[in-house]
């Protein structure tokens, strides 16, 4: 198929008769094509131009005159259709106080486009000045020959996300600046644990600037013994989501080193996936130097009073067997005073389980034994010096257990002894023992005086008592410490349920095959 242009012209004779015509044609089928293509191109322009959602709008001269505009344009604008034909700056002359004018004369002089992010533009609508966001691009427009014709405008308003992103911006200047003003050394980590914030204290302290830190220096300030550690704890926290808590030494800007605690948590979005990390490092020197005096104390001290005590306790029990046979009031009062003995002998060999975990000598006895048996040991123990409290007991297990039997059996002597101490009007506890996916799960519960819920957590710290406890009830505050340290050696869990004065229920979990943890 061509297409073609016809001229007909009639033949005329002589005598001015028409004889005939002639009929002239000329093909013109790739003339027809072409103009066909430039104006389905041209439909395509317009329609492109006036559907799309983005605001675009086309400038005309070096008076920016609106040629082109599409409704998503005018609709920003609040204008109508009659812009077309008059000056971008005579329909919006607050955007020249703005700059806007002088930019988009800068596109059309040089020809180099323009573009802004999130951009804040104040339109007038309706006789109101109204704040709007703008990610756009200014691009000169030019004809044929490529002379610069114009400028077009392409935008797209971002106004929710511009007003969402700056929200965040203030808050991270609020919390930076709130920050620095702690005295605590503050960081962040993103997803990946990469630290990429210290607040102005750990500057102070360390005497490093933020690159540095930022860029690794941080890790050279931790004591040599330790980073390994901290190292691989921050490693696998990272991996998990777990909370990282950890005791270091940190050195200061005259390289001494200070004992501090770090903590740090995951902040997730609603799926639980980690968006970064904030941490919280505290010097706790002063606090650890106490201790660790406290612990050379009651170390020696409790070394050098069992020698003593034992003498003294083989005299009241020859005492006690020379007045079996007389006075039953003399034989009372030596048997009172033996009591007493045995309960500072308790008392001193807690002191020394302390000093032997603080220094790392808590062994384990491993052999295999019958843990229904131990059970009934230790309740036999707790029954016969609680005669006014009654212990029940349900469950079994029915194969034998590996680990320490003693250590595993001064834990439930422990959480007997609290449960029975501090349930003074209740006169009934619950032990309760279970075997699960190769674990053994006991339970002691009491209805007794309970614990408050904010200081759950902390009981099994070492020398923690709560205020109302210490007031009513004697105690050092170290059984729980060491019953968790002897569970947490044989890779188990103890853990603790109470309400207050509505009674308090403690669980342990131990593997029913104890393994050593590979280093």
């Amino acid at each position: 198929q061509g297409f073609y242009n016809f001229v007909y012209q009639p033949i005329i004779e002589q005598d001015e008769e028409i004889s005939g015509i002639i009929a002239v044609a000329t093909e013109v089928t790739e003339q027809v094509l072409s103009r066909r293509k430039i104006e389905e191109s041209e439909y395509r322009y317009h329609n492109l131009i006036h559907t799309s959602a983005s605001l675009i709008l086309i400038l005309k001269g070096e008076d920016l005159i609106i040629s082109v505009v599409n409704d998503s344009m005018l609709q920003s604008m609040a204008k109508g259709k009659d812009v077309i034909g008059k000056p971008m700056l005579t329909v919006l002359p607050e955007i020249i106080e703005q700059g806007l004018g002088d930019v988009l004369h800068q596109v059309y002089k040089t020809g180099e486009s323009s573009y802004g992010y999130e951009a804040p533009v104040h339109i007038m609508r309706n006789g109101k000045m109204e704040l709007s966001y703008y990610t756009y691009v200014y691009a000169a427009q030019r004809d044929l020959n490529g002379k610069i014709d114009g400028v077009s405008v392409i935008a797209t308003e971002v106004t929710p996300q511009a007003e969402y992103n700056q929200k965040i911006k203030e808050s991270e200047a609020q919390f930076r600046q709130m920050a620095n003003l702690m005295p605590e050394k503050i960081s962040n980590a993103n997803a990946a644990g990469d630290v990429i914030y210290f607040n102005q204290t750990w500057g102070d302290y360390t005497g490093l600037s933020f690159e540095e830190l930022k860029n690794g220096g941080w890790q050279k300030t931790i004591h040599p013994d330790e980073i390994k550690e901290v190292t691989k704890s921050w490693l696998h926290s990272v991996e998990t989501g777990n909370d990282f808590e950890v005791e270091l030494r940190i050195a200061n800007k005259l390289g001494e080193y200070k004992w501090h605690l770090t903590r740090a948590a995951a902040v997730k979005d609603n799926n639980g996936k980690i968006k970064m990390w904030i941490g919280a490092t505290t010097d706790i020197h002063d606090q650890k130097t106490k201790e660790e005096a406290k612990d050379e104390f009651i170390g020696i001290a409790s070394h050098e009073l069992k020698t003593p005590l034992t003498i003294a306790k083989a005299y009241i029990d020859l005492l006690r067997m020379s007045l079996q046979k007389t006075s039953n009031e003399d034989f009372m009062y030596a048997q009172k005073a033996a009591e007493s003995i045995e309960r500072l002998n308790g008392l001193i060999g807690e002191l020394l389980d302390v000093s032997k975990i603080q220094n790392g000598k808590l062994g384990l006895n491993i052999t295999e034994f019958d843990f229904n048996e131990m059970i009934s040991t230790a309740i036999e123990g707790i029954q016969y010096a609680s005669p006014n409290h009654t212990i029940h007991r349900s469950g079994k297990i029915k194969q034998l257990a590996k680990g320490d039997k003693e250590r595993l059996q001064q834990v439930v002597v422990n959480l007997l002894s609290n449960a029975v101490k501090y349930s003074p009007n209740a006169k009934v506890v619950d032990i309760h023992v279970a075997e699960k996916n190769g674990e053994v799960i006991v339970a002691v519960k009491d209805k007794g005086i309970g614990i408050s819920k904010e200081n759950v957590g902390k009981i099994f710290e070492r020398y923690y008592r709560e205020e109302e406890r210490a007031t009513h009830f004697q105690g050092l505050g170290i059984g729980l410490y060491i019953s968790y340290e002897i569970i947490q050696r044989h890779n188990g869990k103890l853990w603790a349920e109470s309400k207050l004065l509505k009674g308090s229920t403690f669980y342990f979990s131990v593997p029913i095959n104890y393994t050593a943890k590979k280093l």
